[in-house]
């Protein structure tokens, strides 16, 4: 296995049709099976966003050992932990592989980025796959865009590496983006970097 010494299992308890303490305790429990003692686990069961961002952030700054973080919610759990990890980091530097990587299980309605990543829907499977792809050493390069928006906190967005233009192309300075409401702001790219998942 890879240096990973701390690992942070984020569940979202109100992600899709909602999970329990168990399946919390199973993810727990396969994990604690795989890496023993090579690893300290953590696991935080939160009801919100702006939790599991809190949760993430708070994890990666308590140490600068090695991390792995996973998500298990939806694509709406999956950004705020990317936020979490994201949060601090200078602008076009974010935290390397060395430094943390990200997993995410298929826990809530939509799940994009993670099915675009072939992780399954069974999120004890997603697991297993990722801890073997950690006992691989295997990443995948995936783009975190940072946008801010008008009176708004900073948001990051994510792509496969394959599917985004790539971080060495030109992005617009400024872009309008619409609204739920028919308004339009604009937003700035602030930031375009590789975070390894």
């Amino acid at each position: 296995m890879p240096t990973v010494e701390r690992i942070l299992l984020i569940v979202n308890r109100a992600a899709g049709t909602g999970y329990s303490r168990d399946t919390a305790e199973r993810l727990r429990d396969l994990l604690t099976d795989a890496v023993g003692e090579r690893a300290t686990l953590r696991v935080e069961i939160v009801d919100d966003h702006p939790t599991a961002r809190i949760c993430a952030s708070r994890f990666l700054a308590a140490s600068n050992t090695p991390a792995l973080i996973i998500a298990g919610g939806g694509g709406g759990t999956l950004r705020a932990v990317i936020e979490g990890i994201c949060e601090g980091s200078a602008v076009g530097h974010l935290p390397g592989p060395e430094r943390v990587r990200l997993g995410a299980l298929r826990m809530g309605s939509g799940n994009v980025l993670a099915q675009q990543f072939g992780v399954p829907p069974n999120a004890e499977a997603g697991l297993r796959g990722i801890i073997t792809n950690l006992h691989a050493n295997r990443t995948v390069p995936c783009c975190v865009v940072r946008l801010e928006r008008l009176r708004a906190m900073p948001r990051f967005t994510t792509r496969r590496r394959s599917e985004a233009l790539g971080s060495s192309v030109a992005f617009p300075e400024t872009y309008p983006v619409g609204t739920a409401d028919g308004r339009i702001c604009i937003e700035r790219q602030q930031d375009s970097s590789v975070l390894k998942i």
